[in-house]
């Protein structure tokens, strides 16, 4: 085998072993007046997540937040979404989307 090959090789094996995809546990409770979600980590370093919340009203207005936060091993974050006005227009959904990196 040749010097390039090898090399190319070894490359492969450093990066198979730097980068690969973790899953979070994430899950999001509506009630009428504010949609939560929370977002754990399971794993044994802490990570690094811009978290997005969109909670979703009876009539269709979507309500936004959005977070910076380093979560530690064990812990988890919890974000809030609150409804314009509850009794006339409750919030029935909410989902988040995550982007962790260590």
């Amino acid at each position: 085998m040749n010097l390039v090959k090898k090399l190319f090789l070894i490359s492969l094996l450093f990066i198979a072993n730097s980068s690969f995809a973790f899953g979070l546990y994430g899950r999001c409770i509506a009630n009428p007046s504010v949609a939560t979600c929370f977002i754990s980590n399971n794993l044994p370093q802490p990570i690094l997540c811009e978290i997005f919340i969109t909670g979703i009203s009876a009539s269709g207005a979507r309500a936004y937040v959005n977070n910076v936060a380093i979560i530690y091993p064990g812990m988890w974050e919890e974000l809030y979404v609150y409804a314009y006005n509850p009794f006339y227009d409750p919030m029935i959904s909410a989902s988040y989307y995550a982007n962790c990196r260590y």
